[in-house]
C-alpha cells in the first residue's frame, strides 16, 4: 500500500516471485499489490507493465486457474486500469497532507477477504490524474497546453484482442441401422391399418 503508484522496481521485484506461488491467497494479494505498485504506469516507465498486463489476462481467462487467483487478477485488472486509465491510488492529498478518507478507503478495502463488495472502497484512495480545466462557473476556458514529454510516455496499452472461433462445418449425423430399422417398422404398420 505504501509503494501504491511508484512503480518501485525493488517492489515489484518482491512481488513476482510470489504471482508463482503454490499457495493461492498469497497469488491473489500479489496480483492485487502489483497493480496497486503499477497503476498510472506505462511501458516506458515500467517496462514490467506489459509482463503483468500479460498475466492478468492469462490468469483471467485459463479455466484451471483457481477461483482465487482469478478473483485477484479481474481485481488487478480493474486497478491498473481504474477511473480510464486516468486515477492514481494515493494516500496524501496534493498538498501533501494526509488524505484520512483514502486511508480509510484503502483500509476497508483491505478487508474484501471477509465481505468482497468492500473492495469498492478502494475508490476513496483514487485521485485523477488528467487535466481538468474548468472556471468558476464550470465552463471550459480556452486555454492552450504544452507537454514536453514525448506522447509514448502517456500512450494507451493496446486493447485486448478478442481470440475468434473457428467456424465449424455442420457434420453429417449418422442414422443408427437400429433406427432406421425401427421407423421402417412404424411406416409399415401405419400402411398395414
Amino acid at each position: 500500500i505504501a509503494c501504491a503508484g511508484t512503480g518501485l522496481k525493488e517492489a515489484i521485484a518482491l512481488l513476482d516471485p510470489m504471482t508463482n506461488d503454490p499457495v493461492n491467497f498469497v497469488r491473489q494479494g500479489a496480483l492485487i499489490a502489483s497493480a496497486m505498485i503499477l497503476i498510472q504506469h506505462t511501458e516506458q516507465t515500467c517496462p514490467k507493465v506489459k509482463d503483468f498486463r500479460a498475466l492478468y489476462a492469462k490468469v483471467i481467462v485459463d479455466k484451471h486457474e483457481d477461483v482465487m487467483a482469478k478473483f485477484g487478477a479481474i481485481l488487478a485488472q480493474g486497478i491498473i486500469d481504474a477511473g480510464g486509465r486516468n486515477v492514481t491510488l494515493t494516500l496524501q492529498s496534493r498538498t501533501g497532507h494526509t488524505n484520512m478518507l483514502a486511508v480509510v478507503g484503502v483500509l476497508v478495502a483491505t478487508q474484501y477477504w471477509y465481505w468482497f463488495p468492500l473492495a469498492h472502497c478502494l475508490a476513496l484512495a483514487f485521485t485523477p490524474t488528467c487535466l481538468i480545466a474548468l472556471n468558476s462557473q464550470l465552463k471550459m476556458p480556452k486555454l492552450e497546453v504544452r507537454s514536453n514529454a514525448r506522447p509514448s510516455l502517456y500512450a494507451y496499452p493496446p486493447p485486448l484482442e478478442e481470440k475468434r472461433r473457428e467456424e465449424r462445418e455442420k457434420v453429417t449425423t449418422a442414422v443408427l441401422s437400429i433406427a432406421a430399422r425401427a421407423r421402417r417398422r412404424g411406416v409399415s404398420k401405419v400402411s398395414d391399418s
